[in-house]
């Protein structure tokens, strides 16, 4: 009995804290001028700069981002969201029948 119990609360323990259970929802955009969640992502309302998309939470912030020197905007980084390419799936599985270069 007393090694079920350890075993059940073990298993409750693996459940409860697996990643499954307290994945995150995919967090909002920010707005690199105002630094909040952006409410509404609107294509018009972005900028893609170095592989990152930027999107804005209003129509004044978009050209203060477009107006910044390069410097400023490689500070600004953290706001950005990667590019997704067109048609481009994220692989969970290895590839098979690879060749292997000598």
């Amino acid at each position: 009995m007393k090694k079920s119990l350890i075993l059940f609360c073990a298993s409750v323990f693996v459940l409860a804290t697996s990643s499954a259970v307290f994945a995150r929802p995919e967090a909002k955009p920010s707005c690199p001028i105002m630094k909040h969640a952006v409410s509404k992502v609107d294509p018009k309302m972005s900028t893609v700069y170095k592989g990152k998309t930027f999107y804005y939470c209003c129509a004044g912030c978009k050209p203060a981002f477009e107006k910044m020197t390069d410097k400023e905007k490689v500070a600004l980084m953290k706001y950005g969201v990667d590019v997704k390419k067109p048609g481009a799936k994220k692989s969970t599985t290895p590839v098979k029948n690879a060749k292997k270069s000598a």
